[in-house]
Parts: C-alpha cells; structure tokens; sequence
C-alpha cells in the first residue's frame, strides 16, 4: 500500500519533488526516460569508505552480508528490468484494487552509468511516490559524496515487504525499507522523511527522580490495524489507565474504515506531538503499522525510554539494537484473547518504575545509538557499504550502457 499524502506529508512530498525531481530532469528529459543525476568526478566508492567509514566497518558489513546473502550466486543486471513488476503474486498485504490498478506495471528501476543516475521510463508516476521518500534522495546524496560504479537498482515503492516465500531463483533484489524476518528479501535503505528533530534537556530527566507520569504513551494511526499489536496496545489502555495512555488520535481516509464504531469509541483520543509526548511521559511506545514504525530512530533519540512490542518486522538498523540496553521489549501473542492477554506492557512499566537506574541507563544507550548509527554520516555510510557490496555481486555490468540506451529509444 503506497503512502498516502496528509497535510502534514504534503509539505514534504512537495520540497522532495522540487528539489530532487524535478530539477534535477534535463531539458532532454522526455517521457520515454529521465536522467536524475550529472556525472560527478569525485572520489570512488572504496576510497571513501576506507577513509570516511571506518568506525561502522565491521557493523555495516554484518548487515549488508546478511541481506545479500540470498544472492551470493550472484545478480544478472539484464534481469533486473524484466523482473521488476509491481506487485508480485505473493506479496504479503497486497490489495485487490492496487492490484488490479498496477498489475504488471514496471515499477522505478534506476541506473548507475559513468556516475550519472537514469530513472526507467516504464514506471507509473504513482509508483514514484514512495520512491521520492525512501530512495531518490538518498541515492542522489550518495551519488554527490563519490562516483559510484555502474549498477542497476529495482525500488520497492510499497509501504510492505515486497518479496516472501523461499524460493528465490526467480527474484531479484529490491531497495525498501522494511523487510519481514526471515520471509523477504528486500535490501534496506535508510527512509529519508522529514528530519524531526527530538529535542534532549541540557539534563537527562529519565531515571530517580524523574518527574513526568509513570505510564507507557501510544498515539497514532489505526494503520496496520488487522495485525493486532496497535490494537492490543489501544486495549490496555482501556484495561490499565494507572499505566498505560494509549489510542487513535488520526483516522487517514484509506484507514478509517479497519476500525469499527465500537472500538472508534473506546481508543479515539487528542492529538499530541510527539515531542509533547515525550515531555509528559517516561515511557513511549514504538508498535508496528504497515510494517516497521519509521518514527524509531526519533524515539531512540529522546529521553523517554523506548517500550518496543515485539515484531518480525525491521528496519535496516535493527540487528544492531539490543534489548535491555537500548530499549524495553514488550511481548505479544497474537493468538492471545482478549486482545491484550499476549501483551505485557503494563508489566514492563512497572518493572521499569522498580529500576529506574536501569532505565536511565538505557535511554543513555539509546541517545549514543541514535547520535552514532543514525546520523547522516551513519546512515549515508551503510547505504554506500550496501551498494558497494551489492555492485560486486551484478553480473553483465558490461551490458548497461546498451539497457540505458534502450532505454532511452
């Protein structure tokens, strides 16, 4: 499911557009290819990572072995462009009626050539929206720090994983954001959306004597409802006011209807920015919605501590969070009823109130991840450690210049 435009998203979507759209066409640009990006003449990929990334080597390696592994037999480049139709058969929250708009429909497809990104003209202008947030600018910054090498990359522009299943003999990687453990094969790139600042006191609140209320806050989206974490979070609200604040403060047009009159009456509660949030409470709850809940990195970076429920669901970055040290795990069971019986979030507010050192220590944690791993230094490094690694594993790289100019005809 694409994301939707809202008031708030809008404002981002334009200032993306303009500044890495739609400058950045040629006067040549026609409607049977745009080019993005100019050549640069920079410094090349392995240079500037040996000088510049270093110290998130070792990390970035894990990560980046692990998503390719899938395709250490390695990639066909011509086959990038013909497998690349959106949405596949067996992709997990496919939609009849997305289905039946885009079957078959090339999705974004972007090469690399001589330094210079080409977007393949094939793709639907809907399908782009998603690609405007999580990829092009990110491509684009990459592309101004080095000279990359010649490459074809296939961009999912759903809001799900876009590949399941096992077998994998028919795939070919796309860039996401968000992948379902062990069930697809997306390779992550860090989302790019508003750069929300959480601002951190000159002093850490969080630990003795800590001030704000004692409870765990959620306030979202029913997005992701059918899955059951949001709603067994919304539940113990209901169930654990002493300790729990938690409801639906939005109800985007596309999502309204996921939740009925009864449970609408029950969990609608005010809107309150996120900073607000995390001024008035300890505890602020991360839960899933369509996939992963890209708001983390800017929870890990504030001085309330992270309940984090439990999911298969990740973003890039997650293999490096540890439980207990940088954040509170919360579990569930979704087999569990009433809805909340699986979920445990008030017992970990009240264990988190028997060891507020503990506590304290763990949004210190947090804070020191988010300033290191989730800079743009940080980010930007992974995503070039990414390309480099999955660059050497293309096959028929000799053949691009001939797909471009096809491309193009």
């Amino acid at each position: 499911m694409l994301r939707k435009n809202t008031p708030q998203s809008a404002a981002v979507v334009l200032l993306v557009s303009v500044l890495v759209w739609a400058n950045l066409r040629t006067p040549s640009s026609t409607a049977s290819g745009s080019r993005i990006e100019n050549g640069f003449l920079g410094p090349s990929l392995d240079p500037y990572l040996h000088q510049h990334c270093s110290a998130y080597k070792a990390d970035h390696t894990a990560l980046v072995t692990a998503a390719l592994r899938p395709y250490v037999d390695g990639i066909s480049a011509r086959d990038i462009p013909k497998r690349s139709k959106w949405p596949p058969n067996d992709s997990p929250g496919s939609v009849a009626w997305w289905r039946a708009q885009h079957s078959g429909s090339m999705h974004p497809v972007v090469f690399v050539l001589n330094g210079t990104l080409h977007l393949h003209p094939s793709a639907k202008d809907e399908l782009l929206h998603n690609g405007r947030y999580f990829f092009l600018p990110t491509l684009r910054k990459a592309a101004e720090l080095v000279r990359l090498p010649d490459m074809v990359l296939s961009l999912n522009p759903g809001d799900q994983p876009s590949v399941a299943g096992a077998d994998f003999e028919s795939r070919v990687p796309w860039l996401g954001y968000c992948n379902h453990r062990q069930q697809s094969t997306d390779l992550l790139f860090p989302d790019t959306l508003a750069e929300t600042y959480i601002s951190r006191p000159s002093t850490d609140r969080a630990g003795p004597g800590d001030d704000r209320k004692a409870k765990a806050v959620f306030l979202g989206s029913p997005t992701g409802w059918a899955k059951g974490r949001r709603r067994a979070v919304c539940m113990a609200s209901v169930l654990h006011p002493d300790l729990v604040y938690a409801g639906l403060s939005s109800f985007p047009a596309e999502e309204s209807q996921l939740v009925n009159a009864v449970e609408r009456k029950a969990f609608e509660k005010p809107k309150m920015e996120l900073q607000a949030q995390i001024n008035e409470y300890k505890y602020i709850v991360n839960v899933d919605g369509h996939c992963a809940a890209l708001r983390l990195r800017h929870l890990l970076s504030s001085d309330s501590a992270v309940m984090w429920v439990e999911s298969p669901e990740e973003e890039w970055y997650y293999p490096l969070l540890v439980p207990f040290k940088h954040f509170i795990p919360v579990e569930y069971d979704p087999l569990s009823r009433p809805y909340d019986a699986g979920l445990n979030l008030a017992d970990m507010v009240q264990w988190a109130e028997r060891h507020p050192e503990q506590v304290a220590q763990i949004v210190r944690s947090a804070n020191e991840f988010a300033d290191f791993h989730l800079s743009e230094r940080g980010r930007m490094c992974y995503v070039l450690r990414l390309l480099q690694h999955y660059q050497k594993l293309l096959a028929d790289v000799q053949d691009l210049p001939d797909l471009v100019k096809h491309m193009q005809t």
